[in-house]
């Protein structure tokens, strides 16, 4: 979800709209929404989990397939 989304998905759930609406009118499950709501509620973030920045492992069969 972009940040508008989710700046949107918050105004809606604040409004008082149900969890499953709000997800409609997205279009995102209402677990992403419920989520969403969950780490606003205790972190008071819109923004996705922090990243380190590093890449990710590869796995020896990605490794060999890139080779």
């Amino acid at each position: 979800m972009t940040l508008e989304q989710r700046n949107r998905a918050l105004g809606m759930l604040e409004a008082g709209m149900a969890v499953t609406h709000v997800a409609c009118n997205i279009g995102v499950s209402h677990i992403t929404i419920s989520c969403l709501r969950t780490r606003f509620n205790a972190t008071g973030l819109l923004k996705d989990r922090p990243r380190t920045g590093r890449p990710g492992k590869l796995l020896p069969m990605r490794t060999a397939i890139l080779q």
